[in-house]
């Protein structure tokens, strides 16, 4: 509303869809306020005069913006209606740097028929007076369509105001709008807003209310009381687009970013709200996740509490476009303007880059190229919103971040991490969904779907943890104040769950399935005690840090967080120096917030600053270690079926019959193969020539521990120093670890033993390849070391 010492302005809120609006204001539903507005030295008071055109749920007041405010208030009172009122001082604030005044209340007004509404409030300090351009601005984010029109004080109207920017037509059609001097204009396409809906004589200033309304609203107000943002430390937390539980402002206080997840991405590159997942009966997808997000919009700035809001694009089930889009640079152009006109459009921070996954371990599989392409769309990304923000005014840059896979099979072929880097803000690693009642194989094992720390039996892979995957992350990326760890505000259970596979560890147990099927699925934590389990009767898992629930007497288990196991979760953070925590999803937890409590009281900061990392990393990029990948067909991979935020799970068979090392295994890209020292499981060299865990293979005097120190598996000679001339471990029988003139010759000469490797590098007179008396210092033996 203007504000010299008197002003008016009326808004119109349009229920109906874009194109009936285009056609005619007047006939189809809306909602219609008029304000008036009178200011002295001593207060102020606001009238609200409104009336609709049908039967419709009457909206709710719960935020005044007063642009270019002539006062510093301090307030004395506020009256509703003569009556006086409460309104939290800590969210009835002023701004001085942009001279806006906010008042700020849940139900501030309730509006239970046609008014008119009176709110008066006193004030005491001096007239200060401000620009020329004074507006009142209350925006319902979550219809479809709302026009303000805004008078100076003789009743001449000098402008317009639209919020909601792109609305839903029918057809999934959509319009845009442009504010111009002489009126508002509609299109269809961007740039070709041609239909003119209202004009007016008097010209709007450059400086346009519209203007003002976008630099006071898309930039966070307010200072967090979040403990990891002193530091420029992140408590994220997701927001879904379809559940049921909606957010509240005291949620959103205790984050540094909610991310809106999802904005439905098309083959075109154009996105919009819209169905994300592939289940049936989702007519009402789009409306749903328009309202929500609209909803947690309005709550953000409600909040004042400096909380960044993004939205999410992407997806488990809505990844498949972004391996041709970000090939295509038409495609991606598309993409890159979209995102740039959604944040334009709905005046928010930045954008979450949920893509599962580049090259291979995602619902759709993708091409080797798609890990450069990453890099090349984030790059065009991030040159678009730096230009958006120019033009805009915006003075604080908009934030790209991505939602990254958990294991290393998808990590490695797919993400350039230092070329991500450049350009992402931050990263946030799904470290959950390990696993889960899958609909394959390995859907059997049961565990938790986000275990902090090895503990799995023999066989299992060591890599399926969030130990493993933020060490590789920060290794890798030398940026761990860039990665948040993502925990899970929800469980995975299994049915017709049988014995444990290992008597002393009641959590790794196998399930039966059901016509080929293991039956299961997930749970949020607000519902766990509704579903028929007890919080009260779960075990916690010590090695793996995490508490499950096993019922022998219905045959289930159930693995999921609760506040024991996000407090190391917590201490983890702190301890490894992470950027952040990241929660999926906020809306799972509890009415009393038990999860957040222990997520955003994290004092984060006291972990350290800068990118220090308490990791001993890998010395080398390069694989030097036969994994089931690389090392034959008998190796056995899982790729998961799972929900939402999702990653591949992998669990290695107990054969493992490749997994050899030492000098006498094949060499692997030329070199003597080693052991992998980020998997617990199979870290150190044993005597007989293969990677495991365990004092016969990590502690005996022929054995190599990897994990302890990483940097032995620089220790010479990593290659071997002359030309191969023995045979190595997986030579068949009767020739494996044989020399002399009784075994077949290699390429023409007689095998002999390796001289690098110091227990097999002496010849006995009966043919074997060993060390000690009986084969180096024997009559006919040969020491190959020594000649």
């Amino acid at each position: 509303m203007l504000s010299g010492t008197k002003g008016r302005a009326e808004g119109f809120l349009y229920w109906d869809d874009g194109e009936s609006i285009v056609k005619s204001f007047s006939t189809h539903k809306y909602y219609h306020w008029r304000f008036e507005y009178s200011s002295t030295e001593e207060g102020a008071s606001l009238s609200i005069k409104t009336e609709h055109s049908a039967s419709l749920q009457i909206p709710t007041l719960d935020t005044l913006e007063i642009f270019n405010y002539r006062y510093h208030p301090d307030f004395n009172s506020f009256q509703l209606n003569n009556k006086e009122i409460d309104i939290d001082v800590e969210i009835s604030s002023y701004d001085p740097n942009t001279a806006i005044l906010y008042i700020s209340s849940e139900h501030l007004i309730k509006m239970t028929g046609k008014g008119p509404f009176v709110l008066k409030w006193e004030h005491s300090e001096e007239w200060e007076a401000q620009l020329d351009m004074h507006a009142f601005a209350f925006v319902p984010y979550w219809a479809t369509l709302f026009v303000c029109r805004f008078m100076d004080p003789n009743g001449q109207m000098i402008g317009f105001d639209v919020y909601g920017g792109k609305s839903g037509k029918r057809g999934k059609k959509n319009f845009y709008y442009a504010i111009r001097n002489d009126g508002i204009y509609f299109g269809e396409k961007r740039g070709e807003e041609n239909e003119l809906i209202e004009s007016w004589d008097t010209p709007c200033i450059d400086a346009s209310v519209e203007n003002m309304a976008l630099k006071a609203s898309s930039v966070p107000t307010g200072t967090s009381s979040v403990p990891a943002a002193a530091c420029g430390k992140r408590v994220v937390g997701y927001y879904t687009g379809w559940g049921t539980r909606e957010i509240t402002e005291d949620q959103i206080r205790r984050l540094t970013h909610v991310i809106f997840a999802f904005v439905a991405t098309q083959a075109d590159g154009s996105i919009g709200f819209g169905a994300v997942s592939n289940e049936p009966d989702q007519g009402d997808a789009a409306a749903k996740a328009m309202q929500r997000f609209n909803d947690l919009r309005s709550k953000v700035r409600t909040a004042k509490s400096g909380t960044k809001m993004l939205f999410a694009v992407g997806g488990w089930e809505n990844s498949q476009y972004f391996s041709s889009i970000a090939a295509d640079p038409t495609k991606r152009a598309n993409f890159v303007n979209h995102v740039a006109n959604f944040l334009r459009d709905q005046q928010i921070d930045g954008v979450d880059v949920d893509w599962e996954y580049p090259v291979t371990g995602g619902a759709t599989e993708g091409i080797p190229a798609d890990k450069q392409n990453y890099v090349t769309l984030l790059s065009d990304l991030r040159t678009r919103l730096t230009n958006l923000a120019t033009e805009l005014g915006r003075t604080v840059p908009y934030e790209i971040t991505l939602a990254s896979a958990a294991g290393e099979w998808t990590i490695r072929p797919g993400y350039d991490l230092s070329g991500i880097m450049q350009y992402a803000d931050f990263i946030n690693v799904m470290t959950y969904d390990y696993y889960g009642a899958w609909g394959s194989q390995w859907g059997a094992y049961t565990g938790p779907p986000s275990p902090l720390f090895y503990g799995s039996p023999p066989g299992f892979s060591g890599k399926l943890n969030a130990d493993f995957t933020m060490k590789y992350y920060s290794c890798r990326s030398g940026k761990p104040s860039k990665l948040n760890m993502g925990v899970p505000f929800y469980g995975r259970y299994w049915e017709n769950v049988g014995a444990a596979i290992d008597a002393n560890d009641e959590m790794w147990r196998t399930a039966d399935a059901v016509g080929g099927v293991y039956q299961g699925g997930y749970l949020a934590w607000k519902d766990i005690p509704t579903k028929g389990w007890s919080r009260d009767s779960a075990s916690f898992h010590e090695k793996t840090k995490a508490p499950y629930i096993y019922d022998s007497g219905s045959r289930r288990f159930l693995g999921f967080e609760n506040v024991q196991s996000l407090q190391h979760k917590v201490n983890y953070a702190i301890e490894r120096n992470l950027g952040g925590l990241m929660i999926w999803a906020i809306d799972l937890d509890d009415y009393s917030n038990t999860l957040l409590d222990v997520i955003s009281s994290a004092d984060l900061c006291s972990g350290g600053s800068g990118d220090t990392s308490s990791y001993q990393c890998v010395p080398i990029d390069d694989i030097r270690w036969w994994t089931p990948e690389n090392s034959g067909p008998d190796t056995q991979i899982k790729v998961s079926e799972v929900y939402g935020h999702s990653v591949r799970i992998l669990l290695i068979s107990t054969v493992f019959a490749k997994g050899q090392c030492g000098k006498s295994a094949p060499l692997i890209n030329g070199y003597y193969p080693v052991c992998d020292p980020d998997d617990p499981g199979y870290s150190c060299c044993g005597p007989a020539g293969y990677c495991g865990s365990g004092s016969e293979y990590c502690t005996c005097e022929m054995c190599v521990d990897y994990r302890t120190n990483p940097q032995k598996i620089l220790d010479p000679p990593t290659q071997p120093t002359r030309p191969i001339q023995w045979y190595t471990m997986n030579a068949p029988e009767g020739q494996r670890g044989r020399c002399g003139s009784s075994v077949p010759t290699i390429n023409g000469q007689i095998a002999i033993c390796n001289p690098d490797d110091p227990f097999k590098h002496c010849c006995s007179n009966g043919g074997y390849c060993g060390t000690g008396a009986e084969y180096c210092e024997c009559n006919g033996c040969v020491d190959y070391k020594t000649q």
